[in-house]
């Protein structure tokens, strides 16, 4: 094992971390202007992109488990400078959803989305979103 940023971590994980890098730089390289302000990561901030991937895709799946799905509209898109090793940027959506039973309701969803995938939504655009009924600001756009 060795040591990475304070924290041990054997040369499998750090040869997988190696790839996805590899990966992510292949994908920007593809689609140039994907990714604003290019620049190198360090391995810790490697590190935390991961850490961060794993857990936002965790409470994904929960999310999938015990949400609910609702017709939302897009109302507002933001892409923020937070991007992930696959090419892709976390967006802010400020969306409007309708639940099946009550009033609509606003919500702002961050949520990584590849750039192709961005391509495909805009301002206005319907979409379907799953949320958790018991914190409906905890949402996903999971159809668009």
């Amino acid at each position: 094992m060795g040591l990475l940023s304070g924290t041990l971590m054997s040369d499998k994980k750090k040869k997988k971390l190696a790839d996805a890098y590899a990966m992510y730089q292949e994908a920007v390289a593809a689609n140039p202007g994907a990714v604003p302000e290019e620049r190198e990561y360090s391995p810790a901030e490697l590190e935390t992109i991961a850490a961060d991937a794993k857990v936002e895709q965790q409470a994904m799946k929960d999310l999938h488990k015990r949400g609910v799905q609702a017709p939302a509209v897009i109302h507002q898109i933001h892409a923020t400078d937070v991007a992930d090793l696959g090419g892709g940027r976390k967006i802010e959506f400020l969306v409007e959803m309708q639940p099946a039973a009550g009033e609509p309701h606003w919500t702002k969803i961050e949520q990584h989305i590849a750039t192709a995938q961005m391509q495909r939504l805009s301002e206005g655009q319907s979409v379907t979103v799953r949320y958790d009924p018991q914190a409906p600001d905890n949402a996903a756009l999971v159809d668009w």
